[in-house]
């Protein structure tokens, strides 16, 4: 039977982990100040690179901080796979899950369809090194747990599909004239194209 997570309190978990708001903040400057040249050496979209680095920079802000939790000495197996509910109800599985929904969509927007693979499988790899360095780094206060991993390979694979689609049905609504830009005329369905 599925369980209903528990209601997240902002107050609570801000004041458990000070130190995000700060890094949220840094995460913006520095996205801020290299994107563009970053794009250009990349030579890619100012805008993609922005929002690739908020969005990863987000992550690593709220989930490797230090807090004050208090953490176990091993790493949770348990598995619980997240429920359609679970998307609609404001707790720490919906958090983890919403979280990479947004790098999972930015991905989908990868200009390059190459670069855009090699993302994806770089970002799969990110949920494990997390809570890797969760469990490995006991003294920022957090608890490595299986099941936050599910929960964001959820939301990555769930942000990616939306992404696909919206490029798809952006397609068929120009009739193949024209692809979805993320700053410039390239991607998977301009390669499409040309074949």
């Amino acid at each position: 039977m599925h369980k209903s997570q528990q209601p997240l309190s902002l107050g609570h978990a801000f004041s458990s982990a000070p130190w995000v708001i700060p890094a949220l903040i840094v995460t913006l400057v520095v996205s801020l100040l290299l994107h563009r040249w970053l794009a250009r050496r990349f030579r890619t979209s100012p805008w993609f690179v922005l929002a690739l680095l908020l969005c990863v920079g987000a992550i690593l802000s709220i989930t490797i901080t230090p807090g004050t939790w208090n953490p176990s000495h091993s790493c949770s197996l348990k598995v619980a796979f997240p429920h359609p509910s679970d998307l609609f109800s404001f707790g720490e599985r919906s958090l983890n899950i919403w979280l990479f929904v947004p790098l999972g969509l930015t991905i989908a927007a990868t200009p390059r369809r190459r670069v855009g693979v090699l993302f994806f499988a770089c970002a799969m790899a990110m949920p494990f090194m997390i809570e890797g360095f969760q469990h490995f780094v006991p003294d920022i206060g957090r608890t490595c747990q299986l099941t936050d991993v599910i929960n964001n390979l959820t939301g990555l694979f769930l942000g990616g599909f939306v992404g696909l689609c919206v490029r798809l049905f952006w397609g068929m609504m120009n009739g193949g004239r024209e692809p979805l830009r993320v700053g410039q005329p390239s991607g998977y369905l301009h390669e499409q194209r040309k074949i």
